[in-house]
């Protein structure tokens, strides 16, 4: 048994590879893909007797990290935060309290 994605059936700007002997295909949206968009792909499967078939594959886009938290900074009432010169102060990280392991926050060394 033999499997192929016939390469004018792959959606414009994605990537579908398949392994010709097992069937499993590694899928690869195009980045600026949206979370939730669904497609078809076809595999035809080919059989030892010459017979074949097209299976549809279903793939969808889950959203990444970036566009499954919401982070955010300030004071409650989204104001902003006062701070006197030369002191500092305090701002905690007010929006998702429950970020993926090994989120990082930084400040831009250009601001």
């Amino acid at each position: 048994t033999e499997f192929e994605v016939p390469s004018d059936k792959v959606p414009t700007d994605w990537t579908v590879t398949v392994d010709p002997k097992t069937g499993d295909l590694t899928v690869i949206p195009p980045k600026d893909v949206k979370p939730g968009t669904m497609v078809d792909i076809p595999v035809t499967v080919k059989y030892p007797d010459g017979s074949s078939e097209e299976v549809p594959v279903k793939v969808v886009v889950n959203p990444n990290d970036s566009q499954d938290n919401t982070p955010g900074y300030g004071s409650k009432d989204n104001g902003s935060t006062p701070v006197k010169p030369g002191t500092s102060t305090h701002i905690p990280q007010i929006g998702d309290k429950e970020l993926p392991p090994g989120t990082e926050f930084e400040v831009p060394s250009d601001k």
